[in-house]
């Protein structure tokens, strides 16, 4: 502030950082020691979990639009108020309603819960044996496969 030089410290006058001599420092506050920023998690990169083995095999109903829509209709509760009970957009049930938008697994377990209506089943998806599968030599194909579906 005032111009001096030699023995320089950091001091805060008026809300401003300065660096001053020691006459001036008596005018304003020493500033706190800075913390050094440690950050709390890693920056490792996010990895989703694979799909857990009891929904592997499920699916949602081919009719969930007309579910959904018809027992909230019956229920009398607008599109609204159905998402703020599963804690979604109203968007998002409008577009379920329509059939454009197929709800997750997740999603569909509440709706089903709070609906009491059966949006999930099982996938019946046929499974192929392996080793009846394979050709004359042992070696298994794509072809062997197909010819067994």
């Amino acid at each position: 502030m005032c111009g001096k030089e030699g023995n320089i410290t950091k001091s805060i006058v008026e809300g401003t950082e300065m660096e001053v001599c020691q006459g001036c420092a008596k005018f304003g506050k020493s500033p706190a020691p800075k913390a050094k920023f440690k950050p709390k998690f890693h920056n490792k990169p996010r990895v989703r979990s694979p799909i857990p083995r009891d929904q592997e095999n499920l699916k949602i109903v081919e009719n969930y639009a007309e579910v959904i829509k018809s027992k909230r209709e019956k229920m009398d509760i607008t599109q609204e108020q159905l998402a703020k009970k599963v804690f979604e957009k109203e968007s998002i049930v409008t577009k379920m309603e329509s059939g454009h938008f197929k709800p997750s697994i997740r999603l569909a377990r509440k709706l089903q819960k709070l609906l009491t209506v059966k949006l999930i089943e099982k996938d019946e998806a046929k499974k192929v044996d392996v080793k009846s599968a394979r050709n004359n030599s042992g070696v298994l194909t794509i072809g062997d496969l197909l010819k067994k579906k």
